[in-house]
Formats: structure tokens, sequence, C-alpha cells
């Protein structure tokens, strides 16, 4: 893979161990959502030591329920605190974004589906490690939204962060995934007036 590339390779054997925390956080979170939708995906990801012993890292059971997956990834303990989350709300668009663009404006329909831990002591978690965001079932880095829900949920527990599995039915038309070469970087649309609606 990286034989053309001999800098890239010096570099990723520099930090092979950040690189494959990354791409099991990366496989978890397709586990998740993506797994679970339609009829479902088994999705077994093993890793070979240098002994030659295969060792299972992530495996999932094919259903098509987000509480089986989280189950199979951690456990039944990884369920407890956890509550499923389902909203439907209206955002306000951002009118000059949207004549920018020629697009008609009207009230996007935001659907939210996932879970997340209770707003009680002693459900969250020590970090934010186990917060997952999608766009239309795709994983992706939502650090605006992130922070809001961590500082809603600091609110009622000042001492942990939530656990997050969140996914978000937007209009393809309000949000861009050519943002980034790996596509985890979103851009949506009324981003801060969805925000404000969600808080």
């Amino acid at each position: 893979l990286f034989t053309p590339l001999p800098v890239r390779r010096k570099e990723f054997e520099r930090h092979a161990k950040r690189e494959y925390g990354k791409a099991l956080n990366l496989l978890t979170a397709y586990a998740l959502v993506p797994c679970t939708s339609g009829t479902g995906v088994k999705l077994t990801v093993s890793h070979v030591s240098e002994s030659g012993k295969k060792l299972v890292q992530i495996q999932t059971d094919g259903s098509t329920l987000l509480k089986n997956s989280i189950t199979t990834l951690w456990g039944s303990k990884g369920l407890e605190n956890l509550t499923p989350i389902n909203l439907k709300f209206q955002v306000e668009p951002d009118s000059a974004l949207f004549r920018r663009r020629g697009l008609s404006e009207r009230q996007i329909t935001v659907k939210l589906t996932g879970m997340v831990s209770r707003f009680a002591v002693g459900c969250g978690r020590a970090s934010n490690d186990r917060q997952f965001f999608f766009v239309n079932q795709r994983p992706c880095n939502l650090s605006k939204i992130q922070k809001a829900m961590n500082e809603v949920y600091k609110t009622f527990n000042q001492t942990q962060s939530p656990f997050l599995v969140l996914d978000f039915s937007l209009p393809t038309d309000v949000c861009d995934i050519n943002v980034s070469p790996d596509k985890r970087t979103i851009f949506v649309h009324s981003e801060e007036n969805l925000i404000q609606a969600l808080r």
C-alpha cells in the first residue's frame, strides 16, 4: 500500500498504534448504524499479532437493532445506562445560504435516532470515547454538535461525558459531504440553527 510513498510509510510505522486505534474507532462506528440498517450486516474485524495469533477486535451479529449491536460490541453492561432517542423537529434555514445556493427556503425536517446516556450521576462515562455521530447513516465528525451535546449533558452530570450514538436524517441538499477526502467531515447548512433546535 505504501511502497510508492516512502515518506508516508515511515510516518505510518512511527504512529502505527495511533493509526490502528483510529481504524478500530472508525470500524466501530460502521458496526453501529450502517451495519444495522436495512437487512443488517455481520462485521468481524480481527488482528493478527506478531506471534501469529488471530484476535477478534470487533464482531457484530447482523442484527438490525442498534441496541443489539451495542450489546455485541460492549456487552450487556454497555446498554444498562442508555436510553433510546427518537426525535423529529424543524430547523429554520439560514436564508442567505439558501439564496446563494439557489435553493427554495423551507423548514428543514430533521429526524434524530440513536442512544444516549441517561441524564443522571453515574450513568455517563469518564471520557468521550464512545460518542458516534452519523448523517444519513454515514459516520462523520460533527464537532460543534458534539460540543453542544456534551455541554447540555454536563448541566445534569458535571463529572461525566455521555455515551452517544446519534444518527441525523437530513435532506441531502442541506449537507455537503465533499469537504475532505475521507468524507468524515460533513458541512451541515444551518448548523447553528440545528444546534439551537436540538438544545
